[in-house]
């Protein structure tokens, strides 16, 4: 990976499922190279290990970084199978027998910056293989139809996932309906603590104290999501 970075320009998008593999090779990239990242709990965690941070932004901070500039500043890598959300800028695409869904963020830059744009399969267990994505036809269909060519490699690793994936986990809350379960069943569980800690003791504290670090625990699980 790091010669496929060593030889594309700014403007350049890559598009990535969040495979053990992926994410160190781009942790490795980013202590030799200026990137964005997408920001997420994978992304997040891997590159913090290694002391890398600074590359890491969310969807909408890549947005608004290079809104108003004819190219990228510099090569934006996203892995969209771990970027969570809702609402009118994600769309569903179908993924095996699957509707999840994923951020329009790839679709809006290609629109802006007119990127090229690399995926990054894995052919077998150990290789994984830059293909450059062919955009142009789409961009005539609406953002949705742009956004399933721009994620086909990704939509087909899900769908028959490596040995190293990492984002299954986070599936749960890509299926349509699946974050606003999940949220639901958090502010349940905080109605629950909440009452629970109204019952004890004030001289109780070593009780109340493990109700307060649940609560935290669980607003921090609502943060990762929002």
């Amino acid at each position: 990976m790091e010669r496929l970075f060593a030889g594309v320009g700014s403007n350049t998008l890559v598009i990535m499922a969040s495979t053990r593999r992926n994410l160190d090779a781009v942790a490795a990239v980013a202590q030799m190279r200026e990137i964005w990242v997408t920001a997420g709990p994978l992304t997040t965690t891997v590159l913090a290990s290694r002391g890398v941070t600074d590359c890491l932004l969310s969807p909408a901070g890549i947005s608004r970084r290079n809104r108003g500039c004819d190219q990228l500043d510099r090569p934006v890598v996203s892995f969209p199978d771990q970027v969570l959300g809702d609402g009118p800028s994600f769309c569903c695409i179908e993924c095996g027998s699957e509707k999840i869904l994923f951020s329009f963020l790839e679709a809006l830059l290609v629109r802006r910056h007119r990127p090229t744009v690399v995926s990054m399969r894995h052919g077998n267990r150990f290789v994984c293989q830059p293909e450059f994505v062919d955009y142009s036809a789409a961009l005539d269909g609406d953002n949705k139809q742009l956004l399933s060519v721009l994620l086909a490699s990704v939509t087909a690793e899900i769908s028959v996932p490596s040995h190293d994936w990492l984002a299954a986990p986070y599936l749960p809350f890509k299926r349509l309906g699946g974050l606003d379960f999940v949220l639901r069943e958090s502010a349940k569980d905080i109605t629950t603590l909440l009452r629970c800690a109204m019952t004890l003791p004030e001289t109780d504290t070593v009780a109340i104290d493990r109700v307060l670090e649940s609560l935290k625990t669980l607003r921090t699980g609502r943060r990762d999501h929002e």
